[in-house]
């Protein structure tokens, strides 16, 4: 199915939700269009290109520590004039969408702004998991909180937690990378070096092992 977004706006949106590189963002956008659109390289890296000559992303380049031969990672980061740039196509959208039937443009003009309303709605729906914190006592908060506030205390020992956390979930790895992305280079290398250290990763094995003697300890006490 065709895209209601240009590829120009739905890169946008998708930046709106955090950092990410170019496969991972085409993913985010396949994830939250749920079927009903898709980008493809050829279209998006251009795109990509040139907001960053627009100032409106900056490209941060990560090399992947301890992989020989691997190739740099470029991650692409919403920049202040981005983020009000996205936020300003959203606010349009939602004033076409909201034109009375007597205004100019046709049913179906207004028909498809809806749908990429709807479509930018779903895509720069970032505050998602932080919903569920807002206004509620939990003990627990969501990975990219976490990192966040992890990278915003900015100690050594914050910044070893994060490499845990990521070794220990490997699927925020790339996340806390890109996260750290909107820091700045430097913290991005830093996290992406800090994940792949053997001392992180050896500390990361000491907490699954132990979590695996509470489980089974629990099961133990559980049947007697």
């Amino acid at each position: 199915m065709s895209n209601p977004l240009t590829v120009r706006a739905s890169t946008l949106q998708v930046l709106r939700e955090g950092p990410a590189y170019g496969s991972e963002l085409i993913a985010r956008f396949a994830r939250r269009a749920a079927g009903r659109a898709r980008l493809t390289p050829a279209r998006v890296y251009p795109v990509l290109k040139a907001l960053e000559g627009q100032r409106l992303v900056k490209a941060v380049r990560v090399a992947p520590g301890g992989r020989r031969g691997a190739r740099t990672r470029v991650y692409y980061v919403l920049t202040e004039r981005g983020r009000r740039a996205a936020r300003a196509e959203r606010s349009m959208l939602q004033a076409l969408v909201a034109a009375a039937p007597g205004d100019s443009g046709s049913a179906q003009a207004r028909a498809r702004m809806a749908d990429r309303l709807l479509e930018a709605e779903a895509l720069s729906d970032s505050g998602s998991d932080l919903a569920a914190v807002r206004g509620a006592r939990l003990r627990v908060v969501d990975g990219d909180t976490l990192i966040r506030l992890k990278l915003k205390a900015g100690s050594i020992k914050d910044l070893y937690d994060i490499a845990i956390l990521a070794n220990l979930h490997p699927s925020w790895a790339d996340r806390a990378i890109g996260l750290a992305a909107e820091v700045g280079a430097k913290a991005a290398q830093q996290i992406a070096d800090l994940i792949r250290e053997p001392r992180v990763r050896a500390q990361a094995r000491d907490v699954r092992r132990q979590e695996a003697a509470l489980r089974a300890f629990a099961k133990r006490r559980a049947r007697k």
